[in-house]
């Protein structure tokens, strides 16, 4: 812990590089805590390494009018995989050259080079002119190195996931996309479904997914165990 309380995500990680000496890792994987997907993380380090980048960001489709609450990427016209620019929500951006209508919005998920991280969170922390935010400085310092990839969300490819919610993923930073991403999975049918048995997302208390009920459902007083979703009979 330094002198101050976290001044921010950045600054958080630069708090805590004790972890990373101890650990003396190659890679580094940062994932946000306030979004809601399923993801086999492996594979977008692949893509890093692979690459050459020394900063790689997760990257997913969303609706132009959004654009104002994410991390916009734009990528190289002549590499796809390069981010040639990255502002954190603006006002208003362009659409993509294949879909007009939506854009690539960070997800707030990166895996870096750890002596590169490690670099550009020291260089965070001496400047003045910083909020010490991974969106909004470590990787616009990583795009003005021209050393920032993008890894395409949609690439993913998770065992058991179905289109319906195989590129499913939810910001619930507020309390309204908090309880969508909520109804979202308690939906008889759900839109992203927790019971996927060959990528299990396991409860806190035990190995199972959570019991849910569908309407109509005649149990009464009974156990539900490993795992349960009772139905109308």
């Amino acid at each position: 812990m330094g002198k101050s309380w976290f001044l921010g995500s950045a600054n958080a990680i630069y708090q805590s590089l004790n972890l990373i000496h101890d650990a003396n890792p190659d890679i580094v994987v940062v994932v946000g805590a306030d979004h809601v997907y399923r993801m086999d993380f492996q594979q977008m380090v692949q893509q890093h390494v692979a690459s050459g980048a020394k900063a790689t960001v997760a990257a997913v489709r969303q609706p132009l009018n959004m654009a104002n609450q994410f991390g916009v990427i734009e990528v190289d016209k002549n590499d796809p995989q390069k981010i040639s620019a990255f502002v954190e929500k603006p006002a208003e951006t362009e659409g993509l050259a294949a879909d007009p209508s939506q854009f690539l919005a960070s997800m707030g998920n990166y895996v870096f080079d750890a002596d590169a991280l490690v670099e550009a969170l020291r260089i965070d922390a001496e400047r003045l002119d910083t909020k010490h935010d991974m969106g909004g400085d470590i990787i616009p310092y990583f795009v003005s190195q021209g050393e920032a990839g993008v890894y395409d969300f949609t690439l993913n490819d998770i065992p058991g996931s179905t289109d319906r919610d195989r590129t499913y993923w939810r910001d619930v930073g507020t309390i309204d996309s908090f309880y969508d991403a909520h109804m979202d999975l308690i939906s008889p049918v759900p839109v992203f479904n927790l019971y996927n048995s060959e990528w299990p997302i396991y409860t806190r208390q035990s190995i199972s997914p959570p019991a849910k009920f569908v309407r109509e459902t005649t149990t009464r007083s009974a156990p539900l165990w490993t795992p349960s979703w009772p139905a109308a009979r």
